[in-house]
């Protein structure tokens, strides 16, 4: 039975899982069994949110302009939500990948701060957390501002050509002012 631990089933050592993708040792029946229907659970997910996004085209005439779908980067954020298996996490993050490439989906990362003051005192629910996601989108799409690229050491970067001396070099041929490059 797949544990707790979304990497790999309980009591499985790092050898052995890599030894069943390599093909090199066998799958045991029991976590075939359970992969199998985590798979099932992926696709369950994919068609019950595709078949919404279409019954939405049909009711506007069109798809939705925006998408937006609430992306868990931890088991911990997943888990969050209470009853929740954890072994759903990496499933559902490949049904927000397959719905951002079938739909133009846009995944919002949860984050928990952001969204616990969002919600106030209303009750955490999976329809809640879309609405964040979805405001989050909307905050997104307007938000203008220019992004800014911080490092360790820019500044020295950014000051660099001032505390470097230089000077003009002479041209190499007396000439080379008057030949004209091709």
């Amino acid at each position: 039975m797949i544990a707790a631990r979304p990497q790999q089933p309980q009591g499985v050592t790092e050898r052995s899982w890599r030894m069943w993708e390599s093909g090199e040792r066998p799958v045991p029946e029991d976590i075939a069994a359970k992969i199998e229907e985590l798979c099932g659970w992926r696709e369950d997910a994919i068609e019950t949110a595709s078949e919404r996004i279409d019954m939405l085209a049909e009711e506007f005439g069109e798809e939705p302009e925006r998408i937006a779908i609430c992306y868990y980067q931890t088991a911990g954020d997943w888990i969050s939500l209470g009853g929740r298996d954890p072994v759903l996490w990496r499933p559902h993050c490949a049904v927000v990948a397959e719905l951002c490439a079938r739909h133009g989906a846009i995944a919002i990362p949860f984050d928990r701060a952001a969204y616990d003051r969002w919600r106030g005192e209303r009750e955490d629910s999976e329809s809640l957390r879309g609405e964040w996601a979805e405001e989050a989108a909307v905050l997104r799409a307007t938000d203008r501002t220019m992004p800014t690229l911080d490092w360790i050491g820019k500044q020295a970067v950014a000051t660099h050509h001032k505390d470097v001396p230089y000077r003009l070099l002479e041209p190499l041929c007396p000439n080379q002012s008057k030949t004209k490059m091709p």
